[in-house]
């Protein structure tokens, strides 16, 4: 970002590309116009589910001249508050619409909801999903079939009628028994619901 703003040429070039053109001086921590060679440069690999860390990596291969991090967030003159949803503005990232069409919803014709539910959970885990949120409020209807069910037997109750609210809490419980036993948990991924323990306790009321 300083040599952005002290060289007109760094501005033509993205982070990787810097090193074509300057080298970093490891003493004073400062890029300079190269004078001869070349260099080829990279980022280092960041993998999916490493939050923040991933998405500005994901832009850092395309921006060209940022002068501070507010300008990675600035896609076509509008400021994202967060690199990943800088990420979206730059069309990037899947929709999920694979995993939710494709994958969810299609195997919902053969398979049970607790098969469901292990599916879900397993893309959780194995971070396939950019945006779980989107394909839990698309699916999560299909994950809790058997839910009501089971509840009426555990509560030794036929009539038991349980709100959407506790469906969808009941069915997040389901999914988080399956995540601890791969020493993984809802509270990991920010922008999938956790559980309203409360809402739980009362249910079972």
């Amino acid at each position: 970002m300083d040599a952005n703003k002290k060289y007109l040429e760094a501005r033509e070039l993205t982070y990787a590309q810097l090193p074509t053109n300057f080298v970093s001086k490891k003493e004073t921590h400062q890029w300079f116009l190269r004078k001869r060679g070349f260099a080829f440069g990279r980022l280092h690999f960041v993998p999916p589910g490493s939050g923040e860390l991933y998405y500005l990596r994901l832009l850092l291969n395309s921006t060209k001249g940022p002068t501070s991090y507010a300008d990675i967030r600035t896609i076509n003159n509008i400021v994202y508050t967060t690199f990943k949803e800088a990420c979206y503005g730059m069309g990037f990232l899947d929709d999920d619409k694979e995993f939710i069409d494709d994958g969810i919803k299609e195997a919902s014709l053969w398979g049970t909801a607790a098969y469901l539910r292990k599916l879900f959970a397993t893309l959780l885990f194995s971070n396939q999903l950019v945006r779980p949120e989107v394909v839990w409020d698309n699916t999560w209807r299909f994950l809790r079939d058997d839910i009501s069910h089971r509840q009426r037997l555990l509560l030794r109750c036929e009539d038991l009628q349980l709100s959407e609210e506790e469906l969808k809490n009941h069915t997040l419980a389901e999914i988080e028994n399956l995540l601890r036993s791969n020493n993984r948990s809802l509270s990991e991924f920010s922008s999938t619901p956790y559980l309203d323990m409360s809402l739980l306790t009362h249910s079972q009321n």
